[in-house]
C-alpha cells in the first residue's frame, strides 16, 4: 500500500493515494471536481453511476406555470445542483428573480453555482442538510411567507413539512427525477465480488437513493457490501447505511469534494482496515 500509517488526512503528499480504488456511484458531474482531485493525488477513480439523472422536460406544463409564476413567491430554496442547473439551462430568466427575492441554498456546491449568476444566496455554516437549513435564524420566522422549494421528484418531505409548521406557504417546484441505471448492474455485481474481502477499494455513497439503487441492481449479493469500505457525506447517511447492514461505514464532514476526498485519505493513510 502506498499510504503510510498515521499521516493527516490534509497531508501535502500529491500522490498519497496511488494504490487506491475510489468507486463514485453517483450521476456524473460537469465538472467533476472530486474525480480531478483524487487523481491528483494518485487514485484510480471509476465513476459507475447506478442512477441517472432525467430532466422534466422545459414544456413541462405544471413546471411552466409555477415559473411563470415565480414573482408570486417571497422566499426560494435550492436543495440541490440539479435544480440550478435545469433552471440554468431551461428557463434563466428565473435567476433574474432571484435578485429580488431571498434565496438558500443546501450547502456551499448549490450556492456556487447560484453565486456564479450573482445571485445573493444564504446557506448552512454547519450542516449541509434540511437540518442545517432549518436552523438557520433567516429560516425560523417564515409564518405567511410563500416559499417554492426547487427539488427533484419524490424527495424528502421533512424541510417542507417544517416550514408549513412555522406557518410559511409551501410549495415544490420538481424538476428532475432520479432513475436506477440498470446497464451498469453487472458492473456493480463484479465489484461486489472482486472486493468483499478488505482490499484498497472504497465506495462513494453520495445519497440515500444512490444506497437505494445499490440494493435494487446488487440483489442478493448486497450482503456482500458488508465487508466492504464506504464513505457517506453525513451521520444521517451513515445510520442509514448500518441499518441496511454496511459494516465499514466512513463519515465525511460533507458531501463537498474537498471533504469526501479528506475522508478517503484519511481511511487509506490509516491502513484502510476499517
Amino acid at each position: 500500500m502506498a499510504g503510510s500509517k498515521g499521516k493527516s488526512p490534509r497531508a501535502q503528499d500529491a500522490k498519497i493515494l496511488g494504490g487506491a480504488e475510489v468507486v463514485l456511484l453517483r450521476a456524473r458531474l460537469a465538472p467533476d471536481d472530486l474525480t480531478r482531485t483524487l487523481k491528483e493525488r494518485g487514485a484510480y477513480v471509476r465513476t459507475l453511476p447506478v442512477q441517472k439523472i432525467v430532466l422534466r422536460p422545459e414544456d413541462d406544463p405544471i413546471v411552466r406555470q409555477q415559473l411563470e409564476n415565480v414573482r408570486q413567491q417571497d422566499l426560494f430554496i435550492f436543495v440541490s445542483r440539479r435544480a440550478v442547473d435545469w433552471i440554468e439551462q431551461c428557463m434563466p430568466k428565473v435567476l433574474q428573480v432571484c435578485n429580488d427575492k431571498e434565496v438558500f441554498a443546501v450547502g456551499p456546491a448549490t450556492a456556487a453555482v447560484l453565486s456564479h449568476h450573482g445571485v445573493r444566496v444564504q446557506w448552512p455554516a454547519r450542516e449541509w442538510n434540511t437540518r442545517g437549513l432549518l436552523a438557520m435564524p433567516a429560516l425560523a420566522a417564515v409564518a405567511g411567507k410563500k416559499i417554492l422549494i426547487f427539488r427533484g421528484r419524490g424527495g424528502l418531505e421533512d424541510l417542507g413539512k417544517q416550514l408549513l409548521q412555522r406557518g410559511a406557504l409551501v410549495e415544490y417546484c420538481e424538476l428532475y427525477e432520479r432513475q436506477t441505471e440498470v446497464a451498469h448492474r453487472a458492473q456493480l455485481l463484479q465489484i461486489l465480488q472482486e472486493h468483499a474481502t478488505p482490499t484498497d477499494t472504497i465506495l462513494v455513497i453520495h445519497s440515500g437513493s444512490v444506497l437505494d439503487a445499490v440494493k435494487e441492481l446488487a440483489g442478493r449479493a448486497f450482503d456482500q457490501m458488508q465487508t466492504i469500505p464506504v464513505v457517506v457525506p453525513s451521520d444521517r447517511l451513515r445510520r442509514y447505511a448500518e441499518d441496511n447492514g454496511l459494516k465499514r461505514v466512513h463519515v465525511a464532514a460533507s458531501a463537498m469534494p474537498a471533504d469526501i476526498e479528506n475522508a478517503i485519505v484519511g481511511w487509506y493513510t490509516a491502513g484502510n482496515t476499517g
